[in-house]
């Protein structure tokens, strides 16, 4: 981020983006407010050459925005993203009155992408008074402007769930995980923030989410990317999003002694099975596991290998078979994966 906005010079030549967009729910995370980065640029251009290296930087990108736990000024709040998600929705209902010509409706693909993951009928902002304020998708369902809402609604409440009631006449609210309320502050920001040239920066944003959350995040990001003709970089420890990322796109780092190493996967990841892309790319064939210790342990009073593996075996699970399986030394080891039911009912 730094050598993309000019806050670090590089010797390689950058590549122009109309804006960087970074996201980062980690409240470890060190990128950039936007007005830390504009702070952070007028300290390093004041002086003679101040003229002649804002340029370069208009050249390099004309926007930079920042989502995440840190509000405006750069300071941690558990607030600040309920507020911001309210005004990044704002901005989606905006944007697309204005760009009613384009194919993706963008309040539509955040709409259908968090009903992957939630269970409701509206989005909700609350008025100045505590009443609703309804959004939805559906066709027969009148939407409010922006205008109109931007005019009454309460920022600092942030966005709610609800879900129509067969027994009640006003929808109820729908209580969110811990994953989804990130996710509800997340993907709005996103979807209100990407704009045509842009460089997204995720940093794992597979923290707090669902295997399917991730599943419908990467889902919107691709949408997102074809409509603007932008490009992201994904920092994750995630086999479910690199499953969806085909292998020239994906670069493995690993420190070894002094220095890092980039590398590209040994084998095409799109579309590749979750237990090959964490044994291989993230290393899980060759740590040692905590239930080889307990196996250990549990084979330590058989006889030997043989008797062990014939006694636990119905009590294991497959990897942890071929775990007992490789310890005994006469080479006619089969293993066959079983059925659920067979691994379920051990006279199946």
């Amino acid at each position: 981020m730094d050598q993309v906005t000019g806050l670090v010079l590089s010797a390689d030549k950058q590549p122009y983006f109309h804006k960087v967009v970074v996201a980062a729910y980690s409240p470890f995370e060190s990128f950039k407010t936007e007005n830390q980065l504009s702070a952070a640029l007028g300290e390093e251009t004041s002086g003679g050459e101040a003229l002649e290296k804002m340029s370069q930087r208009r050249l390099m990108v004309n926007k930079y925005a920042y989502i995440g736990f840190k509000d405006p000024g750069g300071c941690f709040s558990l607030d600040w993203p309920k507020e911001s998600s309210v005004h990044a929705l704002l901005k989606i209902l905006a944007y697309d009155e204005d760009s009613s010509w384009r194919d993706v409706s963008r309040f539509e693909l955040l709409f259908n992408t968090l009903r992957q993951s939630i269970n409701f009928d509206f989005l909700a902002l609350k008025d100045k008074g505590g009443q609703a304020i309804l959004l939805s998708a559906a066709d027969n369902h009148v939407q409010p402007s922006a205008k109109s809402i931007e005019e009454k609604v309460d920022v600092t409440q942030g966005i709610f769930f609800l879900k129509q009631s067969t027994t009640a006449q006003q929808p109820l609210p729908v209580p969110l995980s811990s994953g989804q309320t990130i996710y509800s502050y997340l993907l709005p920001n996103l979807v209100a923030e990407v704009e045509d040239e842009s460089l997204v920066i995720l940093d794992e944003p597979e923290l707090y989410l669902h295997p399917a959350m991730e599943i419908a995040l990467i889902n919107m990001v691709k949408t997102l990317l074809r409509d603007t003709k932008s490009n992201a970089i994904v920092a994750t420890h995630s086999s479910i999003l690199a499953r969806e990322v085909e292998r020239l796109g994906i670069v493995v780092l690993r420190r070894e002694e002094e220095r890092t190493t980039a590398t590209l996967p040994p084998f095409e990841t799109f579309g590749q099975s979750v237990e090959l892309i964490m044994g291989e790319v993230f290393d899980d064939y060759h740590v040692r596991k905590a239930y080889q210790d307990s196996l250990d342990d549990a084979a330590a009073p058989y006889a030997n290998p043989e008797v062990a593996l014939n006694n636990l075996a119905e009590s294991v699970g497959d990897e942890a078979l071929a775990y007992l399986a490789s310890k005994l030394d006469n080479g006619q080891v089969t293993v066959e994966l079983r059925t659920v039911d067979e691994a379920e009912d051990p006279q199946g």
